[in-house]
């Protein structure tokens, strides 16, 4: 089975331009077996984290090497465009 990997930064931008009125999207729900620690970064370093007016997500401490570190750096990021509602840290 051939599988297609697809850049997320890519795939919010296309998002952005076809299926939204003004670019902002409602709600990323991320649950991803680790994952998160590209998307999420990712999303952060091309200043697309701003689109989002809800962002959540589990985090898979264990699945990915300096996990921990990632996540303090996500979280610090985040606060700075999105006020916590709920915070679960490291659930998985």
């Amino acid at each position: 089975q051939r599988v297609y990997l697809l850049d997320i930064v890519q795939v919010i931008r296309k998002i952005q331009r076809t299926r939204t009125k003004n670019g902002l999207i409602d709600l990323l729900s991320i649950n991803c077996e680790g994952c998160e620690f590209e998307i999420l970064p990712a999303l952060i370093l091309n200043d697309m984290i701003r689109y989002f007016r809800i962002i959540q997500f589990a985090s898979h401490i264990h699945l990915v090497p300096d996990a921990s570190c990632i996540y303090c750096q996500i979280e610090q990021a985040l606060e700075r465009t999105h006020q916590i509602k709920y915070h679960y840290s490291k659930l998985w």
